[in-house]
């Protein structure tokens, strides 16, 4: 079995019932947030009173993305990211513009390190190779 898919974790997934698809948009999501083409928003943390950055998602451009995953509605984006939200991997704020609501969302930092990093435990298993 390979140990990861798409850079996460095949471990991580079964534990949170996630997929091959969930992994591609979680990949995408995290080099969308590292692409320095991402729109931060601020919010203040209501019990700390920090600052802290998340970064507005448009469901329709990861869509328009990732045709391949055939996903047809900003719905099915919006429902995924529900999940990924209640699984932990992912927080959630909304922002009001007047307009409308953004859907703004930054990684919980502890599910982050165990979705992409091995432990020190973690080996790779190798098969011995018939010359």
């Amino acid at each position: 079995m390979r140990m990861y898919v798409d850079g996460i974790f095949q471990d991580f997934l079964f534990k949170y019932g996630l997929g091959p698809v969930d992994a591609l948009i979680i990949r995408w999501i995290t080099d969308f947030m590292n692409s320095g083409h991402q729109r931060a928003v601020k919010f203040v943390n209501k019990k700390t009173g920090k600052i802290e950055y998340y970064y507005w998602v448009s469901y329709a451009y990861v869509l328009q993305e990732l045709p391949t995953l055939y996903l047809r509605s900003t719905r099915s984006i919006a429902r995924k990211m529900k999940k990924y939200c209640d699984a932990g991997i992912f927080e959630r704020q909304y922002k009001d513009t007047g307009n409308g609501y953004l859907s703004c969302f930054r990684f919980n930092e502890p599910m982050r390190s165990r979705m992409f990093k091995a432990k020190k435990t973690d080996t790779l298993k190798t098969e011995k190779v018939i010359p």
